[in-house]
């Protein structure tokens, strides 16, 4: 009789450990997925600015502007009234 409590008992005990993996596991996978969105998003402003730096790269060059032009133009601070 002794016996089939301290079984019972462990059997209990892996049953409420098998319930915690399980539920780390699942926060892991929900960690998982927001990071992949967050790296999605990032990826999406670099690749963005990627593009707005060549296409301004290129229009500064297809106008005949240089670089010390261009980023003279973009450094412009405004005064108040």
């Amino acid at each position: 009789m002794e016996n089939r409590v301290k079984l019972q008992t462990i059997s209990y005990q892996l049953s409420a450990i098998s319930y915690q993996l399980s539920a780390i596991s699942y926060q892991l996978s929900a960690i998982s997925y927001q990071l992949s969105k967050i790296f999605h998003v990032v990826f999406l402003l670099y690749k963005n600015l990627l593009f707005l730096f060549a296409r301004n790269k290129f229009h500064a060059y297809s106008t005949g502007f240089s670089d010390s032009n261009v980023r003279a133009q973009s450094n412009f601070t405004l005064s108040p009234c």
